[in-house]
């Protein structure tokens, strides 16, 4: 299982960042990964029953060990 850690509140626009806050995250939260979209310009990750976020707000960790998505071809076509 990936899981994405809050990392911080401010980044990405700021819609995106007032969502974040309503939704009352905070730094050190962590979710369920269910899917990565990296583009070239941007990328999202959706969350288990919370839908698509920027990738901004997050790091990312398997089996607790701490991973890129952004250099792993499992996530990212580009590759």
């Amino acid at each position: 299982m990936i899981l994405a850690r809050v990392v911080t509140l401010n980044a990405g626009y700021n819609a995106e960042q007032e969502m974040v806050i309503n939704l009352g995250w905070k730094v050190g939260d962590e979710f369920e990964v269910v899917a990565f979209s990296i583009g070239q310009s941007s990328s999202t990750v959706q969350l288990n029953k919370l839908g698509f976020f920027n990738t901004v707000f997050f790091d990312f960790y398997e089996n607790g060990i701490k991973i890129n998505p952004y250099r792993d071809s499992r996530f990212n076509w580009y590759l």
